[in-house]
């Protein structure tokens, strides 16, 4: 990357982003330890005695919208197709996987239609073919339809604060990549971190495309030409006696702590596009239209598409849903009157955050057996290097969240 220049400062959830995607630069598990005590830390280069970057608390401001991109090369796509829809599937293939020791990257589930739900993952190419043979007897077992793979695939993704208060980031994305005429095959979100799946024999092409369109070369970055700022967020990042107390109480196991909280969030309202046609195009004007409506887009899912059709799941604020529906129903009238809309509200995401999430392959098992065994359904999934994000229903959120957070000792 000629063009890339060294960041003053960036944010504790940024760096582990980027260092797990193979940014090379701080290990995972001494940030995290940096962020639960509240300490900076700076690296500073051995050649020269400029600066370096500060790795600090994020203070609810931020001046860029996105902070870095990054990439993963060698990415191979496992998909299958008609899954039962009902608990206990999710538990049954990371079981298979875990107990096989294959990690996996991208883990995508859209809504499920007509009882059947698809589920995409990605591994490296390395363990494709000891993933093939997991899967495949798994499909078996749970009475999938078929199973299909891709390889010559990466993950290019952005990361940035700036994206939870600020509309149009997923929008402006899109436009790059459909401005270069990259085909998109998955896309998943964290609330910081947008990452998408493209051809390998692009990947250079959209890391340069993506850079210059977010002004990365920059040291004030533009902000996207969609949307406009919300509410900006606040968080201190101070160590309060309560925190610092119970810490210390957790020191000699910290080591083996991989989940490091468990939230959810009923606030929440679900879009679902399906018949869309398989370009980037289309995603540029759904996420166009919501965000000059001023609405903040959460979660995002796109599973690989067939036979030229894709189909795209996002989340919104519960109470911006109705607004949301309306914008893309007159939106679409236009530009895709063949497309499908439906929105739901009653929903609950549930978010799992940790580190070595992707390494660490029990984590899923683990998370998805506990939903299995209170018989609860999963509806969509979404996953980032440290995030899990789990969408149920909102009945079924409180018993979701006290499950989880009694697996991982959270209580």
């Amino acid at each position: 990357m000629p063009e890339a220049r060294k960041m003053d400062k960036i944010s504790y959830d940024e760096m582990l982003e980027l260092a797990s995607l193979g940014a090379g630069v701080m290990h995972s598990r001494s940030i995290e330890f940096a962020k639960k005590f509240a300490v900076n830390l700076r690296v500073r280069p051995s050649y020269s005695d400029g600066p370096g970057t500060l790795i600090a608390p994020y203070n609810g401001t931020t001046q860029t919208v996105v902070t870095g991109v990054a990439f993963v090369r060698n990415e191979a796509l496992i998909t299958l197709i008609g899954l039962p829809d009902q608990p206990g599937v999710m538990s049954s293939l990371f079981t298979a996987l875990s107990g096989a020791r294959i990690p996996v990257d991208m883990v995508v589930q859209n809504t499920a239609a007509e009882g059947l739900a698809n589920v995409s993952f990605t591994v490296s190419e390395d363990e494709l073919p000891a993933a093939m043979e997991v899967v495949k007897s798994a499909a078996r077992t749970l009475s999938a339809q078929s199973v299909q793979q891709a390889t010559g695939l990466s993950k290019v993704s952005i990361v940035g604060h700036g994206m939870q208060t600020h509309t149009g980031v997923a929008a402006r994305l899109f436009q790059i990549l459909a401005d270069s005429h990259m085909r998109i095959h998955v896309v998943t979100t964290s609330d910081i971190k947008i990452s998408v799946l493209i051809d390998s024999d692009r990947c250079n092409d959209a890391i340069l495309a993506v850079h210059s369109g977010f002004g990365l070369h920059q040291p004030s970055p533009p902000l996207p030409g969609y949307g406009r700022p919300t509410n900006s967020l606040t968080n201190s990042g101070e160590a309060t006696d309560e925190v610092v107390a119970d810490i210390v109480s957790r020191l000699d196991s910290m080591e083996s702590i991989l989940v490091s909280d468990i939230t959810s969030d009923t606030d929440q309202c679900r879009i679902s596009l399906g018949n869309l046609p398989d370009d980037p195009v289309a995603a540029t004007t759904v996420f166009a239209a919501v965000a000059e409506a001023g609405i903040l887009v959460d979660l995002i899912v796109q599973n690989t598409p067939r036979s030229g059709v894709s189909g795209i799941s996002f989340t919104v604020p519960a109470a911006d849903g109705p607004r949301c529906l309306q914008r893309l129903q007159t939106e679409l009238k236009t530009s895709y009157p063949q497309a499908e809309l439906h929105s739901e509200s009653g929903i609950c995401k549930l978010i799992i955050t940790g580190i070595g999430l992707r390494s660490h392959t029990d984590v899923g098992r683990r998370v998805f057996r506990t939903l299995a065994e209170n018989r609860i359904n999963v509806d969509m999934i979404s996953t980032s290097e440290i995030k899990i994000s789990i969408v149920v229903s909102s009945q079924e959120s409180a018993k979701a969240l006290a499950a989880l957070q009694s697996e991982f000792r959270m209580t």
